[in-house]
């Protein structure tokens, strides 16, 4: 007996729906179902509004296309995500690159001032008569 309590079931006529997935080896599975649809219907025998009850085939083709839509989509945000990903460790590759090179220019100023810095020292030193400077330059 059908778990549909006081309605009754009309048959429709018969459908056949065809599904073709591949499994990823190159082969491909078909799926027939050529069961007829149980539309339910009310206790005086019309069809409830909206309602489709499908057959096991029916329904499990049903869930093999969602879960393939799922998967599909699944795919399509992962690519999404490894290119985005990407994008972002290139553009921190190319910070780094930035931040090397502002560090070797800022440490060459340095170096500069320095030297400047020992050679004015000595310079005053020398007028002076004053001790050796407070920086060591290697």
């Amino acid at each position: 007996m059908s778990s549909e309590s006081p309605a009754k079931t009309k048959r429709v006529p018969a459908k056949v729906v065809v599904a073709v997935s591949s499994n990823g080896g190159g082969r491909k599975a078909v799926a027939v179902a050529a069961a007829a649809a149980v539309e339910p219907v009310d206790v005086a025998g019309r069809k409830r509004k909206g309602e489709v009850q499908l057959s096991r085939a029916e329904r499990a083709l049903q869930e093999a296309a969602i879960k393939k839509k799922r998967l599909e989509l699944n795919r399509l945000a992962a690519i999404k995500s490894r290119k985005k990903k990407k994008t972002y460790i290139q553009s921190l590759t190319g910070r780094v690159t930035a931040l090397q090179a502002e560090n070797k220019a800022l440490f060459s100023d340095n170096q500069t001032i320095l030297t400047t810095y020992v050679s004015l020292f000595w310079s005053v030193a020398t007028i002076m008569s004053v001790g050796p400077p407070l920086c060591h330059i290697s």
